[in-house]
């Protein structure tokens, strides 16, 4: 969406991303891509570049704490990470943008130093929440350089006609599976901060087989991320919810949806979405589907309370 807002302004802009997966990056999006931790390959792109933008999404936190040595090296992760390009364009006097972030929490003394040292480097800063924007004042940075957007995902444009059944695995290896209505479309991620993510999965397949036995439905579990990585593989997630739950036999795994186009038709074909991921209460949002959110994060309660969800939330 980042891409499509930009060369809605500057057809043939050159834009050049910093990935986990360069070539992928490259043949799914238009752009050239360096990897992530590849310091020297980031250094010449912002060496070279007109603008450099960090964002969008919830960037600026340190559930898993802050290491000051990994800065500006190939081990670097969290703010530290996103501290190194603004520094390297405040060397090179390029300008910095930070777009539609999400700050907080902030626990650390390094978590608020990087933090406010990156806003201070930009000459654009805009945030996807109020509450966002509320703790960059705390930390010192003028309210008047901070500017309230949304989270880039609402302007996104879906364009294929992918739709749940696509995404099924088990709709392809077994004639016999079908889904029924109402559907429930539940996009888990693992967590483990103040709760213990055995009992979270365990609860919410409690939740899931009570959903079915009081409906007759079906379920189906959507993965956002799937990256190799405890904390960011959806999928694990799902595999193990499911696995613990009495009606498997009316529940599957999206798991062949991997691009947005592809999620958002998943959860299009839902008649309600339990969501703990944000995109997945802003594409049901964008796609008129009822949303219940499980929340762990600020920005969750955040999106929550600009889409009027407060009576439809849980915290985990």
């Amino acid at each position: 969406t980042i891409v499509a807002q930009f060369r809605d302004r500057l057809p043939d802009l050159p834009i050049t991303v910093a990935s986990g997966n360069p070539e992928e990056t490259i043949s799914t999006h238009g752009v050239g891509a360096v990897a992530w931790n590849d310091i020297a390959a980031i250094h010449r792109a912002v060496q070279v570049s007109d603008l450099v933008v960090i964002g969008g999404g919830g960037l600026f936190h340190d559930y898993w704490g802050v290491d000051p040595d990994s800065f500006l090296t190939g081990s670097h992760w969290g703010v530290a990470y996103y501290a190194g390009p603004a520094m390297l364009a405040t060397l090179y006097r390029k300008p910095v943008m930070l777009y539609a972030v999400g700050v907080g929490p902030l626990y650390s003394g390094h978590g608020i130093k990087f933090t406010r040292m990156i806003a201070q480097a930009a000459q654009a800063i805009t945030v996807r929440d109020q509450a966002s924007k509320s703790l960059l004042e705390e930390i010192g940075v003028a309210a008047e350089r901070v500017r309230v957007t949304a989270d880039p995902a609402f302007a996104f444009q879906p364009t294929g006609s992918f739709g749940l059944v696509d995404a099924l695995d088990r709709a392809a290896s077994e004639p016999e599976f079908a889904l029924h209505k109402p559907i429930l479309g539940v996009a888990p991620r693992y967590w483990a901060v103040g709760v213990h993510p055995e009992f979270l999965e365990r609860e919410l397949a409690a939740a899931l087989d009570l959903y079915l036995r009081k409906t007759g439905g079906s379920v189906v579990l959507i993965p956002f991320q799937n990256i190799s990585g405890e904390r960011e593989n959806d999928r694990a997630t799902a595999g193990r919810i499911m696995a613990q739950m009495r009606y498997q036999d009316r529940v599957a795994v999206a798991s062949r949806a991997v691009s947005p186009d592809q999620v958002y038709g998943c959860l299009r074909d839902c008649d309600a979405v339990l969501g703990m991921r944000l995109h997945a209460l802003i594409f049901a949002a964008k796609a008129g589907i009822p949303a219940v959110s499980l929340s762990y994060d600020p920005k969750v309660d955040a999106i929550v309370k600009s889409l009027g969800l407060e009576k439809y939330s849980l915290d985990v």
